[in-house]
């Protein structure tokens, strides 16, 4: 029996909560490092810049053009995936309560626990934003001498 609700961890009690903030690109954990305003108006400038007739008429152009759109439409879409997770997750517990399903409401809970590591990996992907961030690396650790 449900009754006092134990299944619900308080992070999840809060996220619940929090559903209108989230909806609103603010992060509790990184602040608000994700403009999805900016983000959207940017792409419809790319948008619209890229149904010119003369687009592809200067190829490296359109190919830059295409590099910085596509970035930013994953990360729209990354956004609205997590978003709509969110939400499902959010109806899921309403479901469970009303209910009266501890079944449903462990799923929920496993749901959650998932959508809090896909969040992670989008911070992640929003942080990692700049021009050469999708580029590979080459690190190189060189150790102390002995008798240093």
């Amino acid at each position: 029996m449900i009754g006092s609700r134990a299944w619900i961890p308080i992070s999840l009690q809060i996220s619940r909560r929090s559903t209108r903030l989230f909806c609103t690109a603010v992060f509790p954990s990184s602040g608000a490092i994700f403009d999805l305003d900016g983000i959207q108006q940017r792409v419809a400038e790319l948008d619209e810049r890229m149904s010119a007739p003369d687009f592809w008429d200067d190829q490296n152009a359109a190919r830059a053009l295409m590099a910085e759109v596509n970035p930013l439409k994953h990360r729209m879409e990354a956004f609205s995936g997590l978003k709509s997770r969110l939400e499902d997750i959010d109806a899921t517990i309403e479901l469970a309560q009303e209910a009266d399903d501890d079944d449903l409401g462990r799923e929920a809970v496993e749901e959650f626990a998932k959508w809090q590591k896909s969040l992670a990996d989008f911070e992640l992907l929003t942080l990692l934003n700049g021009p050469q961030d999708q580029a590979s690396c080459c690190l190189l650790y060189t150790s102390p001498s002995p008798r240093d």
